[in-house]
């Protein structure tokens, strides 16, 4: 059966998410950013590891804008050439070399309920525990309070599942993805509670002490807040947009299968997007202020969310398939 995006001119979910870039490239500024403050205040701070924080964050923006929009334009030149680019040699090897299939379409709708109930069950919380601050202690907002621990704890079950999948998968790259997907997560969880500095409490070295904009033994908060946006860009660009763009057509769909990364179902790409919206500055324009970052919640739902896309490696078959046929295959699923 023929791939639905080779019996269609131009793919449509290409020119979405390319305006979407275009949109945020236009719109982005550092009001996103508004733990850091307006850069003009910090850039004249006397504290010179706050003037550092506000210099990487401005040239963090630009190049994001930079990013999106040359990435909006890439993908706007995908639909409008694909009648073109769809009959070359590169695209349609990659339409028919042999690819793990995409998720079913029941597995789509699991993963994404239980993400999306997450979020909306979260959101449910803040906005009663900003109306009853009984129910929204200040110590769930701690550093290494019990939200952070949850979320370490997460990431410590994904990376047991996402070794487990390398070893029952095809081996070789699928193998070694897995395996570096394992030793990622596990990273973050040691993050996540500076490397149980205030459980074990140790102090931070004054070299990483100097540089870390927390004070802590980590590095995620070194260098300002780089490693959290490219935390926040990585869950968009591998949790949102690939699962989405894969299933615009095989070539997409191979190319991504080359690297061995497993892809998110539909259903769970939601849920991370929606996840991914869970900010200070989004949150709390809607609904009560409670005593926590809501980065803090939106790691732990980014974290749940890579244990289900490995619960998904998991139950993916093992052997590889025909990418157009594996589609059609996964859209028909019950």
């Amino acid at each position: 059966m023929a791939h639905a995006s080779f019996s269609t001119e131009h793919p449509p979910l290409a020119m979405a998410t390319g305006l979407a870039a275009l949109a945020a490239a236009a719109l982005l500024s550092t009001t996103i950013f508004p733990d850091l403050g307006p850069p003009a205040e910090r850039l004249a701070s006397d504290i010179p590891a706050i003037r550092r924080t506000a210099e990487i964050t401005l040239l963090e923006i630009a190049a994001l804008r930079v990013a999106l929009a040359l990435g909006g334009l890439s993908l706007l030149a995908l639909w409008a050439f694909w009648p073109r680019l769809r009959e070359t040699a590169p695209i349609r090897w990659l339409a028919s070399r042999p690819a793990l299939p995409l998720s079913a379409a029941h597995v789509s709708r699991r993963s994404g309920a239980i993400l999306l109930g997450a979020t909306l069950l979260f959101l449910a919380w803040v906005a009663l525990g900003g109306r009853n601050p009984a129910l929204f202690p200040p110590v769930i907002g701690l550093e290494d309070g019990p939200v952070e621990y949850a979320t370490a704890l997460l990431f410590v079950i994904a990376a047991g599942l996402a070794f487990a999948a390398s070893r029952r998968g095809p081996g070789g790259r699928y193998a070694l993805m897995h395996l570096a997907l394992a030793l990622g997560f596990l990273v973050c969880a040691g993050e996540e509670i500076s490397w149980g500095q205030r459980l074990l409490d140790y102090s931070t070295p004054a070299t990483l002490d100097a540089l870390n904009a927390q004070g802590e033994f980590n590095l995620h908060n070194s260098f300002g807040y780089s490693a959290d946006h490219i935390f926040m860009a990585g869950v968009a660009l591998y949790g949102v947009m690939l699962p989405l763009l894969a299933r615009t057509g095989p070539a997409i769909h191979g190319a991504a299968d080359l690297t061995g990364l497993p892809i998110a179902s539909a259903g769970l790409a939601l849920g991370f997007a929606a996840a991914s919206l869970i900010h200070d500055w989004s949150v709390f324009a809607l609904l009560p202020r409670v005593p926590m970052n809501m980065a803090e919640g939106r790691e732990f739902l980014c974290a749940l969310g890579f244990l289900l896309l490995m619960t998904e490696s998991l139950s993916r078959p093992v052997q590889p398939a025909n990418s157009a046929v594996s589609r059609a295959a996964s859209a028909s699923s019950p």
